[in-house]
């Protein structure tokens, strides 16, 4: 089934896949790639919301990796198409394509460690910035990242984030983003818009 990608990412698109067919007769070896993160510190919810230009939940329902030109080469990047549930913070389309470091394309694997996980069919809860080209990105990769467990009865409940390395606690200040996880959405939600509300001042 083929799905509308942004026209504006097709010729680039296109074109990188191209150029890393050309250079499979001389790639030494294939497999897993990674790349290291380091030690970070713990996000709060008020920057996650500050930093955000909209905070969704959605549905990833398809994705795509490709090869993207890097100043010191190319990387593996993934496009997931995400359908909007639930908008917590601004307005956009029900549909959106969110891009996370990190995938595998013909066989080429590039792990990028701290990148968000997004797992198709698994509700998340997303902190989200604007791209140049018309995509968003989750903000802190992995910190703005949260699956969300919808019961029998439609509740939905915050759950706790796959993080590759336990962050920094971040010490006295607002509250910790690892303070949404257990919540109720309503709950979560509340406390973003709050968060939100006390950086517009």
């Amino acid at each position: 089934m083929c799905y509308d990608f942004p026209m504006h990412l097709r010729a680039p698109l296109a074109a990188a896949i191209a150029a890393f067919a050309l250079l499979l007769p001389f790639a030494p070896t294939f497999g897993i790639q990674t790349a290291h993160a380091h030690t970070f510190v713990e996000m709060s919810v008020d920057y996650l919301a500050k930093a955000s230009s909209r905070v969704i939940v959605g549905v990833p329902v398809d994705e795509m990796s490709v090869w993207e030109p890097t100043d010191g080469g190319q990387r593996i990047v993934t496009y997931h198409r995400v359908q909007v549930q639930s908008n917590v913070v601004g307005e956009g389309p029900q549909e959106v394509w969110v891009r996370r470091l990190g995938g595998v394309v013909e066989g080429v694997g590039q792990v990028v460690h701290g990148a968000a996980t997004l797992r198709t069919h698994q509700p998340v809860l997303l902190f989200l910035v604007a791209r140049t080209d018309g995509t968003l990105s989750v903000v802190g990769m992995e910190q703005g990242c949260f699956p969300v467990h919808v019961s029998k009865d439609r509740k939905a409940t915050i759950e706790r984030r796959r993080i590759s390395h336990a962050p920094v606690p971040a010490g006295p200040g607002p509250k910790p983003s690892s303070s949404l996880e257990g919540l109720s959405f309503e709950e979560a939600k509340r406390i973003i818009l709050e968060a939100r509300s006390r950086n517009a001042r």
